[in-house]
């Protein structure tokens, strides 16, 4: 191994995409295409590194740098947005963008590797919690696997009359349900045409599962799939039909999907241990993993304390002041036009 050499290409994803695919390690969460997507509606400053041994790629950064709450510029990756041949390139890539930070005023980054924890940690490590479903090959193996509750209620979620779209013209209708859902939890929103563009670069990549009642949107589930797994990005039903527990029967679809497309792995994206999602994605049969991040500032990790008292559990009191105080600027704005269209409305 000669010295490794680091080189941005902020301009150019092209070379990411290769890497990725040469190592079978593109996924629908670390494609590039998510920034391209962040970029196209938010402006956010594409950020992409690639280390080179003896002129071959063997490592990438897969990053955008945002304005926080706080008014301070944060680098992040996508989840699994750092991926590298061997633990020294990992390292190599996390100090080079330590330095890339501090040359450019950004004061902290906040690095994923996916499930890949560094052997030598020089940086602060957070552990967060990735949830999967490893799904079966036959619908009637996995029908068979779930509890005789859990059947008997997505048989009286049909009984009522609800039924499955997969038109992706119903997304306006499950945007709003989105926006409500989030809002109503406190979580900050996505504009609309993000997830128009979203469906449009993503294109036969991604589906709209919805539910409807009496030819109206009431949920729906965002796929992103790929060759070896399907990812469940974004989830939402509306709360007045809370009491048949719909979202059930948007997980049994999409496990639906994978069967049909020959997928053994639905990815249920992160949750915070103990928190409502985290228990429903339990629930629907799905296993937890390590999700490693890495931050070169300690006060990053101030609100992601393990509480002693309840057992190093995150608070999700905690959580939600660490991300709120993280929160990108970008995301104020989608809010805002989404509460003032809906006060025209009420």
């Amino acid at each position: 191994m000669k010295k490794i050499i680091i080189k941005e290409c902020s301009e150019d994803s092209r070379i990411i995409f290769e890497y990725l695919k040469s190592k079978k390690k593109l996924t629908p969460i670390n494609s590039p295409t998510w920034i391209e997507i962040l970029y196209q509606t938010y402006r956010v400053n594409k950020v992409y590194f690639v280390a080179y041994d003896n002129g071959s790629a063997c490592g990438i950064l897969s990053g955008y740098v945002i304005k926080s709450l706080k008014f301070k510029n944060i680098l992040h990756t996508l989840k699994d947005g750092l991926v590298a041949d061997s633990d020294l390139i990992y390292s190599k890539l996390l100090n080079y963008a330590d330095s890339f930070c501090q040359k450019n005023t950004i004061h902290s980054f906040l690095i994923s590797t996916g499930e890949y924890q560094l052997k030598r940690e020089c940086y602060k490590v957070i552990v967060k919690k990735f949830l999967k479903i490893e799904v079966p090959k036959t619908e009637d193996e996995c029908w068979n696997s779930f509890s005789k509750n859990r059947r008997k209620n997505l048989k009286k979620i049909l009984r009522q009359g609800f039924y499955v779209d997969n038109d992706k013209g119903n997304l306006k209708s499950f945007y709003k349900i989105y926006a409500n859902s989030m809002i109503e939890k406190n979580v900050p929103i996505h504009s609309f045409n993000f997830f128009k563009k979203l469906f449009s670069d993503f294109s036969d990549f991604s589906e709209l599962i919805t539910l409807k009642k009496n030819d109206i949107v009431i949920g729906g589930i965002v796929l992103i799939k790929s060759k070896d797994y399907v990812y469940c990005s974004y989830q939402s039903s509306d709360k007045f039909f809370s009491k048949y527990e719909l979202n059930n029967l948007l997980i049994w679809e999409s496990i639906k999907r994978c069967i049909s497309l020959k997928i053994t792995c639905l990815h249920m994206g992160e949750a915070s241990i103990g928190g409502g999602v985290y228990n429903f994605k339990i629930r629907v049969g799905a296993e937890p993993y390590n999700s490693y991040y890495y931050t070169n500032k300690v006060n990053f990790l101030a609100n992601y304390k393990g509480d002693e008292k309840n057992g190093g559990k995150e608070s999700p009191d905690n959580i939600k002041s660490f991300f709120v105080k993280n929160l990108p600027m970008f995301l104020l704005r989608p809010l805002f036009i989404f509460l003032k269209k809906r006060s025209k409305m009420l």
